[in-house]
């Protein structure tokens, strides 16, 4: 969902919903945060290093990042149940 929305702003940067896009985007990652506070910093990172195009002989793939250099940031995989009201 994040990598969508952040397309849609680097594509259309004038669109006229680009505010509510840009709210969805920090929706979509305080989702991330709380189901791992390391998993946006990491993907932020990946994006940096594919912007840079030193990553650009990787495969194309929404999850190619590296582990946080900081062990301690890890957590144990836990079950989140996100209940999605209309």
């Amino acid at each position: 969902s994040r990598k969508l929305l952040t397309d849609i702003l680097k594509k259309y940067p004038e669109v006229s919903i680009a505010d509510k896009v840009k709210g969805n985007i920090q929706r979509v990652e305080q989702e991330m945060n709380a189901v791992d506070p390391t998993l946006l910093p990491a993907i932020k990172e990946a994006e940096r290093y594919e912007a840079l195009g030193e990553g650009a002989s990787q495969k194309d793939d929404d999850f190619v990042f590296s582990a946080p250099l900081d062990s301690s940031l890890s957590q144990e995989n836990k079950v989140l149940e996100i209940k999605i009201s209309e």
